[in-house]
């Protein structure tokens, strides 16, 4: 099962950032904007093979599920496919960006 992300980028803006210390009590690296600092100009991380755990979401559902009360990998990327589809519209993202849960119904857990 592999999380369905579109590449929006949004998760490596300063909102959803700011968001972050509350969940794993630290903080990443930003830029002056607030904004990741490894979130290069065309979106994608600088990074990306080797960026920290909480930016890989299968390390993040190891490391969180408990605190969170999720209780599987299917239920942690509903939840975080949900938001992204929230943060998208309340951003005014084409819709093309969200995501159809739904997938993971017939994917394999």
């Amino acid at each position: 099962m592999k999380f369905q992300c579109t590449k929006c980028s949004l998760c490596c803006k300063k909102k959803h950032l700011d968001e972050m210390p509350l969940l794993i009590g630290a903080t990443l690296p930003r830029k002056s904007n607030g904004d990741c600092l490894h979130l290069k100009k065309n979106g994608q991380c600088a990074i990306y093979r080797r960026r920290p755990m909480v930016c890989r979401n299968k390390d993040s559902f190891d490391l969180f599920s408990e605190m969170t009360g999720v209780s599987t990998l299917k239920e942690w990327y509903v939840q975080g496919n949900e938001k992204c589809n929230k943060m998208q519209e309340a951003e005014g993202l084409d819709p093309k960006f969200r995501i159809d849960v739904s997938v993971y119904d017939v994917m394999a857990t």
